[in-house]
């Protein structure tokens, strides 16, 4: 199978352990393309020695423009995601490659991680209202997934996940999608923290046909320093408002119950009922995803 693993960064000094992580694969046959933003150093310019790397500069947009750079340029079977803070196993890019062999019907799919992990926010409303009208599915066939869309356009999660199920919680630290998937997609560029930027693909992925999946190998350590999905204290407001805004790009997927959606703004409190007040705004003006973001970036430099 033909793949190819994207590494989006801004040069972090975390990056050269991962391409050296990436370069001790037992699966030899992939290429990489590092999307980066900054300076090059002699470092990670050293790896092509190492790998079959392709540095591809990103001169601007966020880390959604440089998923969707990959989407472009990729012409693999599977394409592989990680970030510049990570560690995959040896038997990652092996593991993943069985699973989709094994698991046609996947579309996109997650492996295990230790280390960091982020906050699903919206999990608070699904506690608040879990059994009501405002966290029944968008569709039937959430009904057999942990990490689901609900009528509201939130994501949230029924339970822990046991890493063998199928969700839209999937990682993009530790993720494949196959080409059936990706290939002439593009992500909406509508936020600052990249918040579900793996969620549209498994949207995208189920509005295929396919199904999104996690499963138990293609062991990632995700190294312990603040990132945008896990941001310092001072930033996590942030984070929660973008998270509680993404009924605005999940309405482009499955569309939302708007008087739903109000009801629920109406009985949220603090920062998740700001992003919930942004995500009406955005519908009900029919904001562009462009102008949605710079709406979150208004927000966010108060």
């Amino acid at each position: 199978m033909k793949v190819t693993v994207a590494v989006p960064t801004i040069l972090r000094s975390t990056l050269e352990g991962t391409l050296k992580c990436i370069s001790q694969q037992s699966y030899k046959d992939f290429k990489v393309f590092l999307i980066y933003k900054g300076e090059m150093r002699k470092t990670v310019e050293d790896y092509r020695s190492k790998l079959d790397i392709e540095f591809i500069e990103q001169k601007r947009g966020l880390l959604e423009e440089a998923y969707n750079k990959a989407f472009q340029i990729s012409s693999s079977e599977l394409l592989m995601f990680t970030d510049d803070d990570a560690c995959p196993g040896k038997t990652w890019v092996e593991d993943h490659v069985n699973f989709h062999i094994n698991n046609p019907e996947a579309g996109i799919a997650g492996g295990l991680i230790t280390g960091k992990y982020w906050r699903n926010y919206p999990n608070e409303a699904f506690e608040l209202f879990k059994g009501t009208p405002f966290m029944e599915e968008a569709d039937p066939l959430f009904r057999e997934y942990v990490g689901y869309l609900t009528k509201t356009g939130l994501s949230v999660d029924r339970h822990e996940h046991r890493n063998n199920e199928k969700t839209l919680a999937i990682a993009g630290v530790n993720m494949s999608v196959k080409d059936s998937v990706y290939r002439g997609f593009k992500a909406f560029m509508y936020s600052v923290f990249a918040s579900y930027i793996e969620t549209q693909i498994a949207l995208r992925a189920i509005k295929k046909g396919f199904s999104s999946v996690r499963f138990p190998a293609a062991l990632t350590y995700h190294k312990k320093i603040s990132s945008l999905s896990v941001p310092s204290k001072k930033n996590e407001w942030k984070l929660i408002v973008e998270k509680f805004a993404f009924p605005f790009i999940a309405d482009k997927f499955f569309k939302v119950d708007r008087e739903l959606l109000k009801e629920l703004t109406l009985r949220m409190k603090g920062f998740p009922k700001e992003g919930l007040m942004t995500a009406l705004y955005g519908l009900e003006k029919g904001l562009k995803p462009s102008d949605f973001r710079k709406l979150l970036l208004k927000k966010f430099s108060v």
